[in-house]
């Protein structure tokens, strides 16, 4: 299955998967960053959780993208 077939929110959750093992971190490492809970990451990952705009945007940042 493309990325694109994927439905909308399950897309997103698998491009900032791409974009957190692109950049070598660690999903314990991106939290860190972010200072919220590995959980959280993992939930926003799997689909499992609406991502809200702002981790979106502090995602990007912590990126450098």
């Amino acid at each position: 299955m493309e990325l694109h077939d994927l439905p909308p929110y399950k897309e997103i959750a698998a491009r900032l998967l791409g974009l957190r093992e692109a950049v070598g971190l660690s999903q314990e490492e991106l939290a860190a960053k972010l200072r919220v809970s590995t959980d959280l990451v993992a939930g926003y990952e799997l689909g499992e959780s609406e991502i809200p705009v702002s981790y979106l945007l502090e995602v990007s940042r912590v990126c450098g993208v």
